[in-house]
């Protein structure tokens, strides 16, 4: 089921969405502002919330306190440079 602002707003084509929430890891996708624009299933349950409750809020809000303020700026970091890179890959530092 695939009840995400994709669908709404263009996001992703029907065929993408199955794809993301086929997949077997948790599917987060944010913009420049750090929004959640879709969430899979898998990727709600796995943080104990709904998908609509988490849609259109901050990532921040599935990460430690101490975190959310690194993270955003990884993410407005990525968004200025954007490249392949292993998630997490920037967060080994801060644990």
């Amino acid at each position: 089921m695939i009840a995400n602002s994709d669908r709404e707003h263009g996001l992703f084509s029907p065929e993408v969405a199955s794809v993301l929430e086929a997949t077997p890891d948790g599917v987060v996708v944010v913009d420049a502002d750090s929004t959640v624009l879709f969430v899979s299933e898998f990727a709600a349950e796995m943080f104990n919330w709904t998908v609509p409750e988490l849609l259109g809020q901050q990532v921040s809000i599935l990460l430690p306190d101490r975190l959310a303020t690194v993270h955003h700026d990884h993410v407005v970091s990525y968004f200025a440079k954007p490249r392949r890179r292993r998630m997490g890959e920037a967060a080994a530092a801060l644990v």
